[in-house]
């Protein structure tokens, strides 16, 4: 957990970039912002899960939007930091409250994160429960890919 002690995150800046210190830590590959909307894609977006990542800016705001960090972590780990401190009460309250990540039906990452991360092949997080790290105004959840 090294890497996301205080000294890498800076919480008080007021825009969302990837971390600057993540190229210079052992075992990071490759970073991208991404808006990760939450619920799942068989029902609309609704639920608990992940349902579309999209680059960062690419979509309109709306409540279940969470601007995040993706961390390509090998060619099996994938860390999402979510910003909470900019997400909907409903959302925090619902996804980032229990302690857990949920994620309802696995979820393919798409096309535009796979190569922007140069994973090869397919990747998918399996459906399961996450363990949420809280990091003052961000959460990370790393995730074990398929």
């Amino acid at each position: 957990m090294e890497l996301f002690a205080p000294p890498y995150i800076n919480h008080r800046r007021s825009w969302h970039g990837a971390f600057p210190d993540y190229p210079h830590q052992s075992g990071v590959n490759d970073v991208v912002n991404a808006d990760v909307i939450i619920g799942n894609l068989s029902v609309n977006c609704k639920g608990n899960g992940i349902c579309k990542m999209l680059p960062r800016g690419s979509f309109v705001a709306q409540c279940s939007a969470v601007k995040s960090t993706l961390v390509k972590r090998g060619q099996h780990r994938l860390d999402v930091v979510f910003y909470t401190q900019e997400c909907c009460d409903k959302i925090f309250n619902r996804v980032f409250v229990p302690g857990t990540f949920t994620v309802e039906e696995s979820f393919q990452l798409p096309v535009w994160v796979r190569r922007a991360l140069s994973f090869r092949g397919q990747r998918r997080i399996p459906a399961g429960s996450y363990p949420i790290l809280q990091l003052r105004e961000c959460a990370l959840v790393r995730f074990e890919l398929d």
